[in-house]
């Protein structure tokens, strides 16, 4: 009999201690379980803050380079102004319509901004996307000023009309000939459109720049 309270104790102890050897091992599962999971959480997390971070230095890059065509498209707006003035200044002053100041109207004012342009064109080019450069080919410089150089050339020609028609005939002639009088406006009206053809070009060029500008 007076075993039986030393039996109880050493059973009590037994299973006291496998209770609690069982508890320890189910909390140290599920802390390990818990840490896996922390683990991938944070991997995940880590995951998510490098793609966010991807996105924003990507989105960062776009709108640098929106920003770096945006000034190169302001600079070329400004030296298309230039060339715009410096040409219809030599094109509509009658003294600078000789074979020489013909020949030199071509070359003259467009150098004055080839070199500025033509760097701040390739600038352009080279970080604009697809779209943009379909854009950019209304505005190269050297097609440009063909065209400039084309309708000047028309306008050349039909002022010649006038001069000659002048030459031939007097004031006094052409006010009292409804017919002469007619003529006259009639080559002065010629004249006149192919003056704004000229200055179309340019304007045409220009909206080009603020088309491209507005749409960045």
């Amino acid at each position: 009999m007076s075993n039986i309270p030393i039996v109880v104790s050493v059973l009590a102890l037994v299973l006291v201690g496998m209770l609690f050897g069982f508890n320890i091992q189910v909390s140290n599962s599920f802390i390990d379980t818990l840490t896996s999971v922390g683990g991938t959480l944070s991997g995940l997390g880590a995951m998510a803050a490098a793609y966010i971070s991807y996105l924003s230095i990507g989105q960062w890059k776009e709108q640098y380079k929106h920003s770096l065509i945006y000034e190169y498209l302001s600079t070329l707006e400004d030296l298309l102004h230039t060339y715009d003035r410096e040409f219809c200044e030599k094109a509509i002053n009658r003294d600078s319509l000789s074979f020489r100041g013909k020949v030199a109207l071509r070359f003259e004012p467009v150098s004055m901004i080839l070199n500025d342009y033509n760097k701040t064109y390739q600038k352009a080019r080279e970080i604009a996307d697809k779209k943009t450069l379909v854009k950019l080919k209304d505005i190269e410089i050297f097609s440009l000023n063909e065209s400039v150089y084309r309708a000047f050339m028309d306008f050349d020609s039909a002022r010649k009309k006038q001069d000659d028609f002048l030459n031939k005939n007097s004031e006094e002639e052409i006010t009292q000939s409804p017919y002469l009088l007619d003529t006259y406006q009639n080559l002065s009206l010629e004249a006149a459109n192919k003056q704004r053809e000229i200055y179309k070009v340019f304007n045409d060029a220009l909206k080009a720049v603020q088309d491209i500008r507005s749409s960045l």
